[in-house]
């Protein structure tokens, strides 16, 4: 999708990473900086029709807000939490915005604003970032999960962004970890995401407090069940909460069988736990290094270094604007 650019100007890329309950939008510069960044949440009940227009008018945004024209920018991706088929820049599955199924969503938006765009799955576009300037620096070889409403993986191999024949690959929050578990937003029964998303945790501890366990999570939570989050589980276990201990620590046991799936398939040098879950910390990278040396091939686990992500919530924007400046042939800064 390389075009024209003047490469001496234009210095920035709008990245928009769309996730399951919020959008993160950021400028981001050939130094891999974030200029300025947004977030909102995501349209998850808007109109098919409507998508195209959501995403441009969030682009629209960032223009007006920064002062710039947009022949000042790179040009625009579009980080999705699904599958994508990038040769025709279409949405084809997107378990947690069904509504945006089916859509030519990279297309529609490049002709209405004129600016180069691209299509990436999300998960792909934190494996980027974090390969271009986090934890994964200088790493052939390695596996970027984004812990979140879902669970997806970038992968990287041999220097390469893996994306499989389709454009699909790092699914893993599909994975089936039991063939008669609960159904998943997928449709499949026993998906890894029905156990250890941060949808499912929270799921768990609302399902807790409405059957009347004793528990502090409501309390934690301003006594409004709805209000509880993965933050309010970490923490009322951190704080020795019994129902919230054992939500966490559940998990946890399959998020790290998960992960320790990963290594015997892919032999990585480096596992990276990135997305807004991630920032419980050691709550779960110390138990799920644990699991990956139980439940792993010994010699592959003792070579896969598991680590937290470096950019936080700004890996899937910077990965993004990454695939901009290399699409478009824009010199990165060291």
């Amino acid at each position: 999708m390389k075009h024209s650019v003047d490469v001496e100007t234009k210095r920035r890329a709008i990245s928009v990473d769309v996730g399951g309950t919020f959008t993160k939008v950021a400028l981001v510069d050939t130094a891999g900086k974030v200029v300025r960044r947004w977030q909102e949440p995501s349209e998850r009940q808007i109109a098919s029709s409507d998508v195209p227009q959501f995403v441009v008018g969030i682009v629209q945004r960032v223009l007006r807000d920064s002062g710039l024209s947009k022949e000042e920018v790179v040009g625009v991706c579009v980080g999705i939490p699904g599958v994508i088929d990038r040769r025709t820049q279409t949405i084809i599955s997107c378990p947690n915005l069904t509504n945006w199924e089916g859509m030519a969503l990279g297309e529609l938006v490049e002709e209405t604003l004129g600016l180069p765009t691209y299509l990436e799955k999300d998960a792909n576009e934190a494996a980027l970032g974090e390969r271009w300037l986090g934890a994964g620096r200088g790493v052939d070889d390695l596996i970027c999960f984004t812990l979140g409403t879902g669970i997806g993986t970038g992968i990287i191999l041999n220097g390469a962004l893996y994306r499989g024949s389709t454009g699909g690959a790092g699914e893993i929050g599909h994975i089936i970890v039991d063939k008669d578990g609960p159904a998943c937003a997928c449709g499949n029964p026993g998906c890894l995401e029905s156990y250890a998303s941060a949808r499912a945790i929270v799921g768990y501890a609302r399902d807790a407090v409405q059957q009347g366990r004793a528990t502090v999570l409501a309390e934690m939570a301003g006594g409004d069940a709805d209000a509880i989050t993965t933050e309010t589980v970490f923490t009322a276990a951190k704080a020795g909460d019994p129902v919230a201990m054992r939500i966490a620590a559940d998990a946890i046991e399959y998020l790290g069988v998960g992960v320790a799936s990963i290594v015997n398939v892919f032999n990585p040098a480096m596992i990276i736990l990135g997305g807004g879950m991630a920032q419980a910390g050691e709550q779960i990278l110390v138990p799920v290094r644990q699991i990956v040396r139980k439940r792993a091939r010994r010699l592959l686990a003792e070579h896969a270094e598991i680590v937290p992500a470096q950019l936080g919530n700004d890996a899937g924007v910077i990965g993004g604007a990454y695939l901009v400046f290399r699409g478009e042939g824009v010199a990165l800064e060291e």
